[in-house]
């Protein structure tokens, strides 16, 4: 096993008591070094893990996150398209496909050995995701084997956060947070 960790500061918003996507980055950016250098077939034998530090607006640093990578196999092969205008198309008819009404999607594409797809999409009202949080993240990733890592946020048109989810298949890490006024009405367990 590697004694490799990857030590990462990241600034966050003041108010953002769930920082999942910044965590999501750098675990994505843990996997594209592993991947780049590893010599076995076994990622966490190329780094160990990731700690990351956060840095608030307001100068405050709250509780780091800490990921130890799974035991995960070196160079996967991931099946959905690699071109960002592509992806962002393959999301949004995945979107559209899911039912969702007049969202406003975007999806940012960030290189990481491959890409990590980052999907922020805010809804009229929770509502409309009929209870089915998880069978929209599965609309988007498919098998979850199209990317390297996913991230996916739901918020209201106010701004409000109502889910977080993230995967980072090359750690074997991911997160999950709903805020927990809405995980009857999302789908899912709420997660802190």
């Amino acid at each position: 096993m590697s004694k490799v960790w990857l030590n990462v500061v990241t600034r966050v918003d003041a108010g953002d008591q769930h920082p999942l996507e910044p965590v999501w980055e750098a675990e994505a950016l843990e996997g594209a070094i592993a991947e780049e250098v590893a010599t076995t077939g076994i990622l966490a034998e190329a780094v160990s893990g990731i700690s990351v530090t956060f840095q608030g607006g307001d100068g405050s640093l709250p509780n780091p996150y800490v990921g130890v990578a799974g035991r995960v196999a070196a160079r996967q092969v991931f099946a959905g398209p690699t071109d960002p205008d592509a992806i962002r198309r393959q999301v949004m008819a995945s979107v559209i496909r899911f039912g969702l009404a007049d969202p406003k999607v975007t999806v940012d594409v960030y290189d990481a050995h491959g890409p990590a797809v980052a999907v922020h999409i805010t809804v009229g009202a929770a509502a409309e995701l009929r209870g089915d949080l998880r069978g929209l993240q599965a609309e988007i990733d498919g098998t979850n084997k199209r990317w390297p890592a996913v991230y996916l946020e739901i918020a209201l048109p106010n701004g409000q956060f109502i889910a977080k989810l993230s995967q980072a298949f090359r750690t074997g890490n991911g997160g999950v947070w709903i805020d927990p006024a809405y995980e009857d009405t999302i789908g899912g367990p709420a997660h802190a």
